[in-house]
């Protein structure tokens, strides 16, 4: 029976990563602070023109539109929310140097006593360019 929910929890987890992968959402898995991105599905790949690669390399704050100051205080905000946080919005600085606004939900999450922020755009098919 052990070998039956293991192989079912990997089948399990196998799909949900490739669900999400496969999403029209970007997702975005940062260190607390923001300064690391530990994790991105494609869709954020596709939002903002970098390969996986790319985005991993990258301060999870290389790619906002706004002041060390400003990213401070949205993760300061966003400190708590076990629970889906409101729905904010982003002005993110794609690969060709465009500039997006997108809404985002972000929620605190914990993994092996280890913390991360979990960003969840909305379908990246509405994120407008702007200027």
């Amino acid at each position: 029976m052990s070998d039956g929910r293991s192989t079912l929890s990997l089948v399990q987890s196998t799909l949900l990563g490739d669900a999400i992968d496969a999403s029209r959402h970007a997702i975005f898995v940062t260190s607390e602070n923001g300064e690391l991105t530990v994790a991105v599905n494609e869709g954020a790949c596709r939002l903002l023109g970098y390969s996986r690669e790319e985005l991993l390399e990258m301060s999870a704050r290389g790619h906002a539109d706004r002041t060390p100051e400003e990213m401070d205080e949205i993760y300061r905000s966003m400190r708590g929310t076990e629970h889906a946080s409101t729905r904010r919005t982003a002005r993110l600085r794609r690969k060709d140097g465009s500039v997006i606004e997108i809404g985002y939900w972000g929620s605190w999450t914990s993994v092996g006593g280890i913390g991360y922020l979990l960003t969840l755009t909305d379908p990246i098919e509405t994120a407008a360019v702007v200027g």
